[in-house]
């Protein structure tokens, strides 16, 4: 039998590698870790579907309010860090949002644009008109795969 020295020259490994994998074999009966990479532990799968279910309807929330969600529902204390990593092991990261005014309608817009190219683009004039839309999130980032 070759010893682990020899296995990782073989091989072309790093010595802790093939070091690591022979404990695994002899710890489990197999040279690898198994399951999913997230061990059970507060963060429960009931708990992740939940925070799924409230990103899924709130995308832009923050960890805190995530927190306090957990806290209401479940009577659960959750770390910041935890609810942190639980979304990257879910696949969710911060994205940017990007806004549609409410009143845009594509069919009034190319009807308009048959319209306006109808005149030479000197007479044309052009005023700026900006509203505030109380009903829209400020917020600049959602929670997104």
């Amino acid at each position: 039998q070759k010893s682990t020295t020899e296995i990782a020259i073989d091989l072309g490994m790093p010595l802790r590698c093939v070091q690591r994998c022979v404990k695994m074999q002899e710890d489990t009966g197999l040279p690898y870790k198994t399951g999913n990479g997230m061990k059970e532990g507060i963060m429960t799968w009931q708990l992740c579907r939940f925070v799924l279910g409230l990103l899924r309807s709130n995308p832009d929330y923050y960890l805190d309010e995530i927190k306090a969600q957990l806290l209401a529902v479940y009577d659960i204390e959750v770390s910041l860090t935890t609810i942190w990593r639980t979304l990257k092991y879910l696949g969710l990261s911060k994205k940017k949002v990007s806004r549609n005014a409410s009143e845009r309608d594509e069919e009034l817009r190319r009807d308009f644009m048959v319209e306006i190219g109808k005149f030479p683009p000197e007479y044309l004039v052009f005023a700026d008109e900006s509203a505030v839309n109380v009903l829209t999130t400020y917020r600049d980032e959602a929670w997104a795969p």
